[in-house]
């Protein structure tokens, strides 16, 4: 039968013809019929005669510089021929880019297995088709997969075509899934079903409408923990009105919902900021042309489809945005692969939008490359943002009343208060009846209940201003321990209480510590205890609870046997103006602000507090301190207190510039009695006419005072020319009590504050302090002559080291550049020039730093921040004076000094 394909003309002339390549051998694998169409296929230059000597390995062989990868198809033809099996559409690819589709037929007849038909077609064009059909699925699935939400296909009976890897991030799993349904994955997981069958449910309602469902799905965690999901289902209508796919689209709203929970708990009064989270998805090309968007985008900015691809992202940024598109964006992402940002676009109506994005560069194989653009609407985000700025202005607005109303009632309250003090003190040292003393005992415990009240209110405030700071020094903790005890020995005893000590703290152990707020500390919780107990004991108890290399802890306990306070109050009684009950206030006084003042002490102190209480039985308050080591000296640290000697008061010239006339009477009675000269001014004005009429060796200067304030007052004698005038001390007397107020008088040239009401004690203590301090000052009122150097060349001999030569030589410059730059200032200065004053302060702040020049170290920084501030000029006047004499004269003494 083969020699008939051999032999027969017309077999010869159809098989040439045949629009496929044909090789057909026979049993032993000869080959008996080839046409020119195989050649033509295979690129073969010899002749088809000689083709039919060969055998079928022969003729494979001539093909082995045709085909990629030879050896894997010689192996397969080798499997076909000896399987005898057909087999069809086998691929082979030939290195000159053709590829072509093999079929093979084993010839049988009666079963007998006689030979080998092999067919070749060219599929060269199908082949290309078929790629470029998968390169476009590749595309989208790669958009699909890097978009940052969970992206799932189904089929309308809600079986799974496609997952992107944010859904399932297993890609068995993935692949496993596909063909399957929700319920499948939650048996799979031994999860319970539930969210399944709602998943489903929606499914129906897409189905049944053909309409596009979201909604938000809540997921339990097994750690506890909850996920919320915003979902949407959108179904793919084919031109029948049949559903012929369903589109699962997700995102993680978890951390929005959360930023929502805060919100709505710390500010009820403002309306949820997020109901809900949508997503905008989209790509573009590299000009920033819209490929494609997402109906997020339509709903968020109103564009429908048709309007915005093709078109530019510019269109919807405004003209400064679209100007710098290029530079901050495109140029950008093309450089660094991705983007996170901000952009501020327009809606159709013309609204303004913020949009949050992260864009992601995409460049794959025989494809330009696109931008994926994730991005969330948070323009309500950045609208609350600026209305919290405008809130947090107002509140602070409030706090700065505030503290102007704290400030005032301080020295309205403490001025008349600082009389009745006082008085009393004077009144209590005159020969009195055993009744007058009670009566003046009475008021002088009345007016220091009142102050203690009004000091409770201004330490709560600078506890929450967080103005309290804390003066560590060495101390003996025993000591303070064993003080505080005997001061409430005498108080306790007058009601009839024991009082006992278990003072278990060494006596030589020294720390690092804030002795007077311990002390408050301790003085607010025994005189609770005293307060609140009628009969029986309080029992003071300290001990050191653990040592380690650099620091102490220590464990203090106050009991009493008073009345206790309800387990459900303990907590309450450490807020500001709460107490345990309504009647306490009635029954025992107080404004309910100790223990909430002892609260702040110790936690500053980083220790904590707590109470344990039965009611009718009594409490015990604990308190701990961590406090740092102090080093170990010969004498232990122990406080000491003492009279101060007044006997060197004697013959002082003092000017008292006060405007109430009962202060007036207290102070010079109390100086008096020290032989102190008194004179008293009634205003700034007066007390300053008054300087310069006389010479004093102190002033004390009230701060409030009509006609001319105390700072304004102070300001003008520093800038005096006379250098005793200028120099004398001077001492604020003041009823704000606020901290943070003394930087003020500082700043003025004010030596000392006192804050009023003060007892005599505290008046003297100011007055010694004082002139302690300015008796070592180069240009203090006890030493007078203009020809004491105003300034100190200890700065500049320590850099010079010896080299007498460079000290010259910077007195020089110095003699030379400061008069110009005098003259600089007041010119600046007369023609209104406050920025260029300014400018000259800083200018000349080294040179006086460097010179030591003490009395215009703290007038050169006020000058130089009240000109940068454009401050009044009245207030400016005084220093550039002051600066400009001062300057001036010490150019004058470096200037003999360099001609001796």
């Amino acid at each position: 039968m083969l020699s008939y394909f051999k032999d027969n003309v017309f077999v010869k002339l159809l098989l040439a013809r045949l629009p496929q390549g044909l090789v057909i051998t026979d049993d032993n694998r000869k080959v008996i019929a080839v046409n020119a169409q195989f050649c033509a296929l295979f690129d073969l230059d010899e002749p088809v005669d000689f083709l039919m000597t060969l055998t079928g390995p022969a003729l494979l062989q001539l093909l082995k510089n045709k085909l990629l990868n030879f050896e894997e198809q010689a192996a397969e033809i080798e499997s076909c021929s000896q399987k005898q099996k057909p087999l069809y559409n086998c691929e082979m690819k030939l290195l000159n880019g053709t590829v072509l589709k093999r079929d093979y037929m084993p010839i049988v007849l009666k079963q007998k297995h006689l030979g080998n038909i092999w067919l070749f077609n060219d599929d060269t064009e199908n082949y290309k088709a078929r790629k470029l059909v998968q390169e476009q699925k590749a595309f989208y699935e790669d958009i699909l997969n890097n978009i940052p939400s969970d992206i799932a296909v189904f089929s309308p009976d809600h079986k799974y075509l496609f997952l992107n890897p944010v859904a399932i991030g297993d890609a068995e799993l993935r692949k496993w899934l596909i063909g399957k349904n929700n319920f499948d994955y939650f048996k799979l997981k031994g999860k319970d079903d539930a969210i399944a069958r709602s998943r489903q449910e929606v499914f129906n309602r897409v189905l049944s409408g053909k309409k596009q469902i979201e909604w938000e799905e809540k997921i339990e965690l097994a750690n506890g923990q909850q996920e919320y999901h915003l979902r949407r289902m959108k179904p793919i209508i084919d031109d029948n009105g049949k559903v012929k796919m369903v589109i699962g689209y997700g995102i993680e709203i978890s951390e929005i919902k959360r930023i929502q929970d805060q919100i709505e708990r710390s500010e009820k009064r403002y309306r949820d900021l997020y109901n809900y989270s949508q997503a905008i998805i989209c790509t573009h090309d590299m000009e920033g042309r819209f490929l494609s968007i997402n109906p997020s985008f339509t709903a968020t900015l109103g564009y429908a489809e048709e309007e915005v691809l093709g078109k530019s992202i510019q269109d919807l940024l405004d003209e400064n945005a679209r100007a710098n598109f290029y530079s901050s964006y495109l140029s950008v992402i093309l450089r660094e692969k991705k983007l996170r940002g901000l952009f501020k676009v327009y809606d159709k109506s013309g609204n303004k939008a913020y949009l949050l994005f992260e864009n992601y560069f995409v460049e794959e194989d025989n494809s330009r490359p696109y931008i994926i653009a994730f991005a969330q609407d948070v323009t309500d985000r950045i609208t609350i943002e600026k209305k919290l700025k405008e809130a947090n202005k107002k509140t602070e607005e409030t706090a700065k009343a505030k503290e102007r109303f704290l400030a005032n009632m301080s020295h309205e309250i403490r001025t008349p208060m600082s009389g009745v003090i006082g008085i009393t003190e004077l009144l209590l040292k005159t020969q009195l009846t055993a009744e007058q003393k009670r009566y003046l005992k009475i008021i002088e415990e009345s007016a220091s209940n009142l102050l203690n009240i009004i000091n409770s209110i201004l330490d709560l405030e600078k506890v929450g201003a967080g103005k309290v700071e804390l003066e560590l020094l060495p101390m003996n903790m025993h000591e303070k321990l064993q003080n505080v005890y005997r001061f409430f020995t005498h108080i306790a005893q007058q009601k009839n209480l024991e009082l006992e000590l278990n003072n278990q703290i060494p006596e030589d152990l020294q720390v690092v510590a804030d002795r007077t707020r311990i002390g408050q500390v301790l003085n607010n919780l025994i005189s609770n205890a005293i307060k609140f107990t009628q009969q029986g004991s309080i029992r003071i108890a300290g001990e050191v609870e653990s040592v380690c290399e650099d620091a102490i802890s220590f464990h203090f306990t106050i009991s009493d046997s008073g009345i206790g306070i309800d387990k459900e109050k303990l907590d309450d009684i450490f807020l500001p103006f709460t107490q345990a009950y309504a009647e306490t206030t009635r029954l025992y006084g107080g404004t309910g602000l100790g223990l909430a003042i002892t609260k702040h002490l110790i936690e500053l102190q980083g220790g904590k507090i707590w109470v344990d209480s039965v009611p009718g039985k009594g409490s015990v308050f604990h308190f701990t301190l961590r406090l740092q080591k102090a080093e170990m000296t010969n004498e232990p640290v122990a406080e000491k207190e003492g009279d101060i000697d007044t006997k060197n008061l004697s013959g002082l010239k003092v000017l008292v510039v006060e405007d109430n006339e009962v202060n007036q009477f207290l102070a010079k009675s109390l100086l008096e009695q020290w032989g102190i000269e008194v004179t008293v001014a009634v205003n700034g004005a007066e007390g300053v006419q008054k300087v310069a009429e006389n010479d004093y060796d102190l002033v004390f200067m009230d701060i409030q005072m009509p006609v001319k304030n105390g700072l304004d007052a102070t300001v003008e004698i520093r800038s005096m020319s006379d250098l005793r005038k200028r120099s004398v001390p001077i001492i604020a007397l003041t009823a704000n009590a606020l901290k943070g107020e003394e930087t003020k008088y500082f700043e003025a040239g004010m030596n000392n504050y006192l804050i009023k009401p003060f007892k005599e004690k505290e008046l003297l203590a100011a007055l010694h302090s004082t002139l302690n301090n300015m008796a070592h000052h180069p240009s203090a009122p006890n030493e007078p002559t203009v020809s004491e150097p105003l300034y100190s060349l200890a700065m500049i001999e320590d850099m010079a080291k010896g080299n007498n030569e460079f000290i010259q030589q910077l007195i020089e410059v110095f003699v030379e550049s400061v008069p110009p730059t005098l003259n600089e200032l007041t010119a600046a200065f007369e023609n209104k020039q406050l920025l260029q004053v300014g400018a000259i302060a800083h200018k000349l702040k080294p040179t006086i730093d460097t010179l030591m020049i003490a009395s215009l170290t703290s007038d050169i920084r006020t000058l130089e921040q009240k000109g940068k501030n454009n401050a009044d000029p009245e207030a400016i006047e005084p220093l550039v004076k002051k600066v400009t004499a001062i300057l001036l004269e010490v150019c004058k003494q470096l200037n003999s000094k360099v001609a001796s």
